[in-house]
């Protein structure tokens, strides 16, 4: 399965926007992209909290990644993602917001 072009041109759009974060805590690394309807979590390579991972990733199997997927790959080989440092009630809180 190959990345599709419209995927990769979107994914890019999101990395020169700006929408991609990288939280850090301790040794914790949270990458989050700021999508059109939420924010989802990302763990680079295995998985996304986007519909789109779920359905056309798992599910049906139509593609590799999602956009998200892709955006934060591109942005942590361009070193283009703004990096915040957590204290542990912000981690939390993170978390929970994006799990929600």
């Amino acid at each position: 399965m190959e990345i599709r072009e419209s995927d990769n041109v979107e994914a890019e759009n999101l990395v020169k926007d700006g929408r991609v974060k990288k939280y850090i805590f301790n040794d914790v690394v949270l990458w989050v992209v700021v999508g059109k309807e939420r924010d989802y979590l990302v763990l680079p390579n295995i998985y996304c909290s986007c519909e789109d991972f779920y359905v056309r990733v798992v599910s049906r199997m139509e593609k590799k990644y999602c956009i998200h997927l892709i955006a934060q790959k591109i942005a942590e080989e361009s070193k283009e993602y703004d990096i915040y440092s957590l204290d542990r009630r912000e981690l939390r809180k993170i978390i929970g917001y994006l799990l929600s």
